[in-house]
């Protein structure tokens, strides 16, 4: 029977419940705060000329036929955003001309917004920005500027010589207010809300951690297919194409005369085809008539994504293979993809919190990470191998703390998850190594755990040679520079080792705050750093904050963990240097989100075993420690905080939502 804690002083109630609930309250605020001050992030530009990039806004060079104002000047133009926050033009004036200058956009059903400023304001180096705040019909408008003062002018024609663009009109910059940033803030409070009616009623009952981590997966994956656009996640364009690639019978693309990898497809005109895609909300509803059968293919490469075994896209290849079997609309091929990723992650992970003999509860917060949540909804490959690494460690440590035989089924688990790990990618095979925490005798005798450690090693080691040799010769075609970088770091391993501890030293707190979700894929809108910190405080408070510790894990799972994470640091690291960089000083192209499967192993090594022992127990054996499955009534301290980071994601990625799916 388990026994029931009581907080009797008013000291153990500050920590455990004022203190931490005060840091998600200032979570809160500052993120709305930070918000409100960086809401650029808010609005969508629609530029005239279309080139929205700053590699050529204003870098052409004006033509001397800019019209001086006499009256009135006219133009049209097609607007297809709603709300309009404020409108931007290129003026000039001369002299110390005095007097007023009016905008005005008229659209098809005759609603007129208009704008103005005095002459003297006029931005003669850049737009000239004019308060407009009003709901316009998408479609064709008529923007026309009207000014009561002499030597007003507007530049209507402009060369982009590096695009070799001639365009003749007004240079404007339309901001579209995706979102009134009231009833943001009204969504907020209500989530707020909502959170606190759901967590005093669970705080009743003992629902197991299968069931806790069923809700919580169902409903932030409903939050995020909702609040992220399509390939909002880095490098989502190519992981897409190579999904694609491979539903079309290419499992390793077709190399180009260039050495560039690649395949035929069909793709809408107005998407990038570079590594990211930055859609919008609006631009995927506006692609769902897009069929993949009625336009032709052409040629897109992703080079860098070749380099991923084909077995990585299990899952996102089931869905868009199902798909296409109904249908050729792209993105509906791309929403059963994403859903495929998400529900297969979820699946693995389900297994974890249910086989892990303990640190459940580390689960359910690596999936309430943003970042990781992020991931699952995608086509990249992270979630999954996020949830094999999670999946064969859980394993690992139930045959070594929780039973003495393994059984057929997870010793065919045993090589199916260590054989994909060697597939996903080639840096995490490490992770394997999971294996050694069982015991010999768990296999039968040492014969057997010999046999079944040489196969499986054998195997794995194999499969993992073999695609190892095939991305070889992709990355000698598309990274001129791999050669030379492997040169430098055997000649000169020293400097090559300090190099690394530079890397982490300077930019470690930053790959921390990616993990947190700093900023998620392209979008613009970033967290303020206070409020990392405090989500930081609040994980770090979550995770040990452990009514009673049973047994702390053995000295041989420490080293074997501890070791296991370093060297995988050591060959990511040593990946992204061969691959990205033309030195050695500080080793670029590093992410927070490569480190999400140390995310578990890390947490067991801080924390150790977290289930509570029952009084009168020894805590050595689980007979006699009485397991339970979940949290009841008096684990308030375990919900507690996980709640209250739940309670500070949410708001966030609504913050995310509105300052950035829709710009």
């Amino acid at each position: 029977m388990q026994t029931c804690v009581t907080i009797s002083s008013m000291r153990d109630r500050i920590i455990k419940y004022i203190l931490p609930g005060l840091a998600a309250f200032l979570s809160l605020v500052f993120c709305v705060l930070w918000a409100h001050d960086h809401s650029s992030g808010l609005e969508r530009a629609f530029f005239y000329p279309d080139i929205s990039s700053e590699e050529y806004e204003g870098a052409g060079d004006d033509e001397e036929v800019s019209v001086d104002l006499d009256g009135e000047y006219s133009s049209p133009l097609s607007y297809e955003g709603k709300r309009l926050r404020n409108l931007g033009i290129r003026l000039a004036s001369q002299g110390d001309a005095e007097g007023t200058v009016t905008v005005s956009l008229k659209d098809s059903a005759g609603n007129v917004l208009s704008g103005s400023l005095p002459v003297s304001e006029i931005n003669g180096s850049g737009y000239t920005v004019f308060e407009m705040n009003g709901a316009l019909t998408p479609g064709n408008v008529l923007f026309s500027v009207d000014t009561d003062a002499s030597g007003v002018q507007v530049y209507n024609r402009v060369i982009y010589g590096e695009k070799d663009v001639l365009y003749d009109g007004p240079q404007l910059k339309l901001t579209e207010s995706s979102f009134p940033e009231k009833l943001l803030i009204l969504l907020i409070l209500l989530v707020f809300i909502a959170c606190v009616a759901v967590y005093l009623p669970a705080t009743r009952i003992s629902p197991s951690w299968e069931k806790i981590f069923v809700l919580q997966y169902l409903l932030m994956g409903i939050l995020f297919m909702s609040v992220f656009a399509p390939l909002a996640e880095p490098d989502s364009g190519n992981h897409f194409k190579r999904v694609l690639s491979v539903t079309q019978g290419h499992p390793i693309g077709l190399p180009s005369e260039d050495g560039q990898i690649g395949d035929d497809i069909s793709w809408p005109e107005d998407w990038e085809t570079d590594d990211n895609v930055n859609l919008t909300l609006y631009d995927a509803v506006l692609s769902m008539d897009f069929h993949m059968n009625g336009n032709p293919a052409r040629r897109l490469n992703f080079t860098n994504i070749a380099l991923y075994s084909p077995f990585s896209y299990t899952a996102p290849v089931a869905g868009a293979f199902i798909a296409r079997l109904f249908t050729d609309r792209l993105m509906v091929i791309l929403l059963a993809s994403r859903l495929a990723n998400y529900l297969l992650t979820g699946l693995l992970l389900f297994f974890a919190v249910r086989i892990a003999p303990f640190g459940k509860r580390y689960i359910l917060w690596i999936t309430a990470l943003p970042l990781f949540m992020q991931q699952a909804v995608g086509v990249a490959p992270d979630s999954m191998l996020t949830a094999l690494s999670i999946l064969l460690l859980s394993i690992a440590l139930r045959q070594r703390y929780r039973s003495d035989r393994v059984e057929r089924g997870e010793l065919a688990s045993l090589y199916v998850l260590t054989f994909l790990l060697s597939q996903y990618k080639i840096v995490y095979l490490l992770f394997a190594l999971f294996v050694f925490l069982i015991p010999p005798k768990n296999f039968g005798s040492k014969g057997r755990y010999a046999f079944h450690v040489a196969v499986m090693g054998s195997f794995t080691a194999a499969s993992a040679l073999v695609w190892l040799k095939i991305s070889s010769g992709m990355l000698s075609t598309g990274y001129a520079l791999a050669d030379s970088q492997t040169e430098k770091m055997f000649t000169r391993p020293l400097e090559y080792l300090l190099a690394i501890f530079r890397t982490y030293g300077e930019e470690g707190f930053s790959y921390v705050a990616q993990l947190l979700g700093r900023n998620l894929g392209s979008f613009a809108f970033t967290t303020n750093p206070t409020v990392l910190l405090l989500l930081f405080t609040l994980l770090l408070y979550g995770v040990m904050s452990v009514r009673k510790k049973s047994v702390r894990v053995d000295g041989f799972t420490v080293i074997l963990l501890s070791a296991v994470m370093i060297f995988t640091a050591f060959l990511i690291t040593t990946a992204e240097y061969i691959q990205w960089n033309d030195g050695i000083n500080l080793i670029k192209g590093i992410q927070g989100r490569y480190f999400l499967p140390f995310l578990f192993p890390v947490f067991i090594l801080l924390c150790g075993d977290d289930t509570p022992v029952p009084a009168g127990s020894t805590g050595h054996c689980a007979e006699d420690r009485g397991i339970v499955s979940g949290p009841s009534f008096s684990d308030r301290p375990v919900l507690y905080p996980h709640w209250l980071l739940l309670l500070c994601f949410v708001p966030q990625i609504l913050l995310f939502y509105m300052y950035g799916s829709l710009r």
